[in-house]
C-alpha cells in the first residue's frame, strides 16, 4: 500500500495540500515509520497556517523547514554514539558489542536514531533524517 493510498483514506483531497513527490518524499524522510509520517504531515501543516498567504499545495520550503525541525529532534548526539551510529548505518547491524550497552542500544530504538526493518531477515538502519541532510547532519 503507497503512503498515497494511506492520505487519501485519511484525507480525500490530500493531493490538494501535498503533491505526490511531497508524500514520498516524506515517507522516505521518515523510514517507513507511520506515526513519523504523520508527524511530519502535521508539522507542516502547523507551519503552513502561520504562512500569510494561503498557497496549496504545499511550498516545498514548508516541507524543509519541517523536515529541518524534526531533524533538530534527535540532535546532538554524542561522539560515541555517533560513532557507533555509523558503524550501524554501514553494517545493517546492531554492532551490539556487549550486553552491558543494550540499554544504549535501546536508547537508540526509543529515539528512533535506529529502525527496524523486516524484509525476510531483520535489519537496522540509522533514521534517514540523520542520513540526508542538509551537509550538517552527523550520520
Amino acid at each position: 500500500m503507497s503512503m498515497q493510498h494511506i492520505m487519501q483514506r485519511r484525507y480525500v483531497a490530500w493531493n490538494e495540500i501535498f503533491t505526490p513527490a511531497q508524500v514520498e518524499h516524506m515517507a522516505l524522510m521518515m523510514g517507513g515509520d507511520l506515526r513519523g509520517f504523520f508527524r511530519f504531515a502535521k508539522e507542516c501543516l502547523t507551519r503552513a497556517a502561520t504562512l500569510p498567504d494561503a498557497v496549496l499545495p504545499l511550498p516545498n520550503k514548508v516541507l524543509q523547514d519541517a523536515e529541518n525541525h524534526l531533524r533538530r529532534d534527535l540532535l546532538p548526539i554524542a561522539a560515541e554514539d555517533e560513532a557507533w551510529l555509523r558503524k550501524i548505518a554501514a553494517s545493517k547491524n546492531p554492532e551490539l558489542e556487549s550486553i552491558r550497552e543494550l540499554p544504549r542500544l535501546a536508547r537508540f530504538f526509543d529515539t528512533s536514531l535506529v529502525l527496524n526493518y523486516r524484509n525476510a531477515e531483520d535489519w537496522y538502519d540509522v533514521h534517514p533524517l540523520l542520513r540526508y541532510g542538509t551537509g550538517d547532519t552527523p550520520i
